[in-house]
């Protein structure tokens, strides 16, 4: 599961993996792709903040329970100062 803060971000998903399935779900719509050949969804939550991450995050968990969720396209709100950042 890879959320992103803006759809624009979402997209450079499908021109990396090359996916364009695209699908909709009461919540959002989002991107059904493969990455390192897993099965994943890549949901743009179209908004930022710590509230939205955490609704969208919580919508992400009770629809398909995944393995692993990466923040992807910001740095989710680190403070450089207080937090090691990988650029």
């Amino acid at each position: 599961m890879v959320l992103t803060a803006l759809a624009e971000e979402a997209t450079a998903f499908e021109e990396v993996t090359g996916s364009h399935d695209w699908r909709e779900t009461t919540h959002r719509r989002y991107l059904g792709a493969l990455i390192g050949g897993n099965r994943t969804v890549v949901w743009p939550i179209n908004a930022m903040g710590n509230v939205s991450s955490a609704v969208a995050t919580q919508q992400a968990i009770a629809l398909w329970n995944p393995h692993t969720i990466l923040l992807a396209g910001i740095a989710g709100g680190l403070n450089a100062n207080r937090h090691w950042v990988i650029s």
